[in-house]
């Protein structure tokens, strides 16, 4: 047994594409990008648990670029994903509930990735300071929650839909840390900038990664 000889076994082994992928010249799926390609993103709910009362894609739809704008009425209007059953429909329907954070709400196609980015998600609109409540509130504590654990940030924040004075505390350094006038107040670029942390642009390619 010890002279018999093996095709693999105590040998190394080349792979085929390791030249290609070291020097950065092997394709990769974001360097694919055929005639007619179209963009998708998908609209997560903002909070863990409540009711759908509506859906307005209205505005999403006008922007240039964007090829379709779907919700969980534009499917099948009975349950077809789930595991051994099938008890969940695509998205969310209008009615139904949400169920968890990122709950798919709503989805859209576009000509680009930043378009469709753009129908996405998006500051509600007023400012956020110590003493506001509601859902908006809950999805800030959320992302900065993320934000906390993806860049390795001592502070979490209670996620209970109040703009505490801890709340306060940590926009404080979050904005301080990125350079932004320190205010404790949450307005619309520093919205932005904590999405922006929990959605860094995808690269061109895996070439320009490699160099």
């Amino acid at each position: 047994m010890a002279d018999k000889e093996y095709y693999s076994i105590g040998k190394g082994e080349i792979r085929q594409d390791a030249a290609l992928k070291v020097t950065g010249a092997a394709l990769c799926s974001t360097d694919i990008h055929p005639k007619g390609m179209v963009y998708g993103k998908i609209l997560g709910s903002p909070i863990p648990h409540g009711i759908i009362k509506s859906i307005d894609i209205s505005e999403a739809e006008k922007l240039p670029g964007v090829v379709a704008v779907v919700t969980g009425e534009d499917g099948p209007d009975h349950p077809t994903v789930g595991g051994y059953l099938t008890d969940k429909f695509i998205m969310c329907r209008v009615g139904d509930k949400v169920r968890c954070v990122g709950d798919p709400v709503a989805a859209v196609a576009a000509t680009s990735e930043q378009i469709a980015e753009a129908a996405g998600p998006e500051y509600p609109g007023y400012v956020m300071k110590l003493g506001s409540a509601g859902d908006a509130v809950m999805q800030l504590q959320l992302w900065m929650n993320q934000v906390a654990v993806l860049y390795c940030a001592a502070e979490f924040v209670p996620v209970d839909g109040v703009f505490g004075e801890t709340t306060e505390q940590a926009v404080r350094l979050f904005q301080e840390g990125l350079g932004l006038p320190v205010t404790g107040v949450v307005d619309g670029e520093t919205w932005q900038r904590i999405y922006e942390l929990l959605n860094p642009p995808i690269p061109a390619s895996c070439a320009n990664c490699a160099k």
